[in-house]
């Protein structure tokens, strides 16, 4: 299987991803005496990425990465790899220090959060947390399609980000509004899908916050609900993740079964759902 490039990229980002547009995937080897058959697997050294939470976090069905590297500065840049070929997305990005992305479609648009210029002191996205070079500006939810990066729309509120997108480019996230707890130090936020560039809210039975992290083909999501609580540096999230979440294509929620326990550091949430 060879890695195809999506159709309408930009010359100049084609002039980029081009190079590996003849990498190819290693497909299952052959029968063994048993007829079994041996499975191979090309690996492929994407780079350095720096510190966490630089990696790669998802790979598309046509073979495209994204994730987050570090820059030669030390800021942290939204990336998308095909095969080994690297565009970083964080150049100019919104005109803030850092950047990551989290999710890309088959058509190379990725989605993530990025830091712009306003001010803003609540570290929403993490990256002073992480130790990256502080920067005390909102970071805003992203969507980047041929080669230009658009700031996705909050619930009211400076700050969010966006997790996953699908074919249909639906994206799904978390967004601020404008309501402020005493007992957080961001502003309350809310599981979002983004629609033709439109936020609509998730409901959370229960429950004040929460974030939807991924979206299939059909338009279902799943993810987190609960409440506010210190950044959590392995989730990157304001969020003690109590309920495992699931909406269906209308938004209508559901609490997904645990297995007792509360939730504590690592969290009950969803991340990922098939397109049955």
């Amino acid at each position: 299987m060879k890695y195809s490039l999506p159709a309408g990229l930009l010359p100049s980002v084609f002039s980029v991803i081009a190079l590996s547009a003849n990498v190819t995937a290693q497909q299952p080897g052959s029968a063994s005496p048993d007829g079994s058959h041996n499975l191979r697997y090309d690996i492929l050294d994407l780079g350095p990425v720096g510190p966490p939470p630089g990696q790669p976090f998802m790979i598309s069905h046509n073979g495209l990465s994204i994730g987050s590297a570090a820059g030669q500065d030390g800021t942290e840049h939204a990336t998308i790899w095909l095969g080994t070929a690297k565009l970083d997305l964080g150049t100019p990005g919104l005109g803030g220090l850092n950047s990551f992305g989290l999710g890309v479609n088959e058509s190379a648009h990725g989605v993530g959060g990025v830091q712009t210029t306003d001010p803003n002191s609540e570290d929403f996205c993490g990256f002073n947390a992480y130790g990256f070079p502080a920067s005390n500006t909102t970071c805003l939810p992203f969507l980047w399609r041929y080669g230009v990066m658009h700031a996705l729309p909050t619930l009211g509120g400076p700050n969010g980000y966006a997790y996953m997108i699908n074919d249909r480019n639906e994206v799904a996230g978390l967004a601020e509004t404008s309501a402020q707890d005493a007992n957080c130090s961001v502003r309350r936020f809310r599981p979002v899908i983004w629609k033709d560039g439109t936020a609509h809210a998730l409901a959370t039975p229960g429950e004040l916050y929460g974030v939807a992290a991924y979206i299939n083909q059909q338009g279902q999501a799943v993810g987190a609900s609960g409440s506010c609580s210190p950044f959590n540096l392995n989730t990157g999230l304001y969020l003690e993740e109590i309920h495992a979440m699931f909406w269906d294509s209308h938004g209508q929620p559901y609490q997904l079964p645990g297995l007792g326990g509360a939730g504590g550091i690592a969290g009950n949430h969803a991340c990922s759902l098939n397109n049955l």
